[in-house]
C-alpha cells in the first residue's frame, strides 16, 4: 500500500526552477491520492485485466487472486505517475528512463513512498505504460478530476483553493497536431522506401543472416545521388525531361531493393532461431519491411502519374507518408502554415484553463460537425454549462438550435455581418468573445505537452498520447493554481 505522506521531496539549496518542480510533484502526489484518482484508475485497470481473463478463459465467473490484484494495482499506479512525469518533463521514453534512474526525487514521486519495490522503469516499460489503458479510461479519469475540483466535488477546500473550477462557461476551438513527417514530395517517398529497406537489410546481416547481394550501402549512395540530381533538375531548361529520366532510374532502383528486401524478410522469418534477435525484435523488423513493401508500388505509381504523366491527384488518393497512415493535409491558411499535415484536435476549455473535453480526428472534419459531436459526447447541459463560445467556424443554424434547446447561451460568433452586429449589442457576447483570445494560448500550452510533432504514428497511440497529455496539462494547471494560492496565503500572513 502507498503511504503518500512519505513523499516529501527534499528541497536542497538548488535553483528555483527545480524547487518549483518538486513542489508541483508534491501537490500532484496529493491530488492523485486524496482525490481518489489513483484508486479509480487502478480499479479500472484491474477490471480491464479481469474482462480480458474472462474472454480468454471463457469463464464468466473468472476472478483474480489477491496477489494478482495487488500486482496489477501497483503496476497501474506506477503507470499513471510515470506517464504524468514523463510528459510533464517533455522527454522521450529513453530520456525519461535516464532521468528517473538518476533522480531520487523522481523515483519518490513514481513509487509514492513504496521504497521496497523501487526499481526504476526502462524505456520499454515506459512505452508499455503509455498504452496501458484505452483513451476512454483516461477521459473518465479527467472527468473525475474536473468533478473533484468543482463545487460538486468540494475537494478544492482541502487544497486551500478559494474557489472551485468555474464550469459555467466553455470556449471551444480546434487546431492541427503535426505528424512526424517531412513535406510530402513524391520522389522523396521513394528515397524513404529505399532507405528503410536497406537499413532493415543491414540490420538482418549484422545479426548473422546473409544472402548474396551487392553491398547494401551502394543502394543508399545511388538513391542519394538521384535525389540530388532530381533537386537540381529544376534549374535546367529541359527540367521536365530531366525529372522524368531521373524518376525512371529511381523506379528501377526501388524495384531492385524491393526484391532484395523481400528475400531478406523471408530469410529472417524462416530462420529466426539462427539469430540473436528476440521474437519481438524480429516481428518489428518484419513489420517494418512489410509496411514499405505494401506501400512502395502505390508510391511509385503516384510519382509516375504526377511527374511523367503530369496528372493531378485528389487529396484522398495521395500518400503523404510511408509511415503515418492517418496524416491528412489540412488547409488552414495561417501565416507560415498555409497547409499543415497531421490530425485535427478539438478542445473545450473552462474559464480557469482546465480542458473539459477534447477529441482527436482521424479524418478532416467540419467544425460544425465537431460541435454536434461535442454536445453529444460531453452533454454540457448536465455539467452546469451556461454559455459556449467559439469562432465563426462552429456557427450554424443546427448548432444554434441545439444551444437554444438546452437553454445554453449562444456565444458562437455568427458568420453573417448583420447577425454579428446584432450579437454585439448583447451584454454577454463581447466579454465572452474577448476572452476567446486566451484559448489560442491554451491550445499552445496543451501542444507543449503533446510535443511539436506527434511522437507516434498509429492512430490509437495518437489518441492515447493526446489523452495523457491533456490529463497531464490539467494536473499541472491545478498544481500551479494550488501553489499560487499557497504563496498568496503566506504573503497575507507575513
Amino acid at each position: 500500500a502507498y503511504q503518500s505522506g512519505l513523499f516529501q521531496a527534499p528541497i536542497r539549496s538548488t535553483n528555483k526552477e527545480y524547487r518549483d518542480l518538486c513542489e508541483r510533484l508534491e501537490i500532484v502526489d496529493r491530488i492523485l491520492t486524496e482525490s481518489g484518482l489513483e484508486f479509480e484508475f487502478a480499479s479500472d485497470y484491474v477490471e480491464q485485466i479481469r474482462q480480458a481473463g474472462i474472454e480468454h478463459s471463457g469463464n464468466p465467473n473468472f476472478e483474480m487472486n489477491p496477489k494478482a490484484v495487488e500486482r496489477y494495482t501497483l503496476n497501474a499506479v506506477r503507470a499513471l505517475r510515470c506517464n504524468y512525469l514523463r510528459i510533464d518533463l517533455h522527454k522521450s521514453f529513453r530520456e525519461a528512463a535516464f532521468l528517473f534512474a538518476a533522480s531520487e526525487d523522481f523515483r519518490r514521486f513514481i513509487f509514492g513512498g513504496d521504497f521496497a519495490n523501487n526499481k526504476s522503469p526502462g524505456k520499454s516499460k515506459l512505452q508499455e505504460f503509455a498504452s496501458i489503458v484505452p483513451e476512454e479510461i483516461i477521459r473518465k479519469l479527467n472527468a473525475s478530476l474536473a468533478t473533484a475540483f468543482s463545487a460538486e466535488g468540494n475537494v478544492f477546500h482541502v487544497f486551500e483553493l478559494e474557489e472551485p473550477l468555474d464550469v459555467k462557461d466553455i470556449w471551444i476551438d480546434s487546431t492541427c497536431l503535426m505528424a512526424m513527417i517531412h513535406f510530402p514530395v513524391d520522389w522523396v517517398l521513394l528515397r524513404d522506401a529505399v532507405r528503410t529497406l536497406v537499413k532493415a537489410i543491414l540490420c538482418i546481416r549484422r545479426h548473422g543472416l546473409k544472402h548474396r547481394i551487392p553491398a547494401p550501402e551502394s543502394f543508399l549512395n545511388q538513391i542519394n545521388s538521384y535525389c540530388m540530381e532530381m533537386a537540381n533538375c529544376r534549374r535546367r531548361k529541359d527540367s521536365d525531361k530531366c525529372r522524368k529520366n531521373v524518376l525512371r532510374r529511381m523506379k528501377k532502383l526501388c524495384r531492385t531493393v524491393k526484391k532484395h528486401a523481400q528475400n531478406y524478410r523471408d530469410i529472417l522469418f524462416g530462420n529466426r532461431r539462427k539469430t540473436d534477435l528476440s521474437d519481438k525484435q524480429i516481428d518489428r523488423i518484419v513489420e517494418r519491411i512489410d509496411n514499405v513493401l505494401e506501400k512502395l508500388p502505390v508510391a511509385i505509381e503516384q510519382a509516375h502519374r504526377r511527374i511523367i504523366r503530369g496528372e493531378k491527384l485528389d487529396a484522398d488518393e495521395k500518400i503523404l507518408s510511408l509511415y503515418d497512415d492517418n496524416a491528412a493535409a489540412i488547409v488552414r491558411g495561417k501565416s507560415g502554415a498555409e497547409v499543415e499535415f497531421g490530425n485535427e484536435l478539438f478542445i473545450a476549455e473552462q474559464r480557469n484553463g482546465f480542458i473539459a473535453d477534447w477529441q482527436l480526428y482521424e479524418d478532416k472534419t467540419a467544425d460544425q460537425k465537431k460541435f454536434r459531436e461535442f454536445m453529444a459526447r460531453y452533454n454540457p447541459q448536465n455539467h452546469g454549462v451556461q454559455s459556449i463560445t467559439s469562432d465563426r467556424g462552429f456557427a450554424g443554424k443546427p448548432n444554434n438550435k441545439e444551444l437554444e434547446k438546452h437553454n445554453i447561451y449562444n456565444g458562437l460568433r455568427p458568420r453573417s455581418p448583420a447577425d454579428l452586429e446584432a450579437k454585439n449589442n448583447e451584454e454577454k457576447f463581447k466579454p465572452l468573445q474577448k476572452r476567446r483570445s486566451q484559448t489560442e494560448g491554451r491550445i499552445a500550452a496543451v501542444k507543449r505537452f503533446i510535443g511539436q510533432h506527434m511522437p507516434c504514428r498509429k492512430f490509437d497511440d495518437k489518441k492515447s498520447h493526446t489523452a495523457w497529455s491533456v490529463l497531464t496539462h490539467n494536473l499541472h494547471l491545478l498544481a500551479k493554481m494550488i501553489s499560487a494560492a499557497r504563496r498568496q496565503k503566506e504573503k497575507a500572513a507575513a
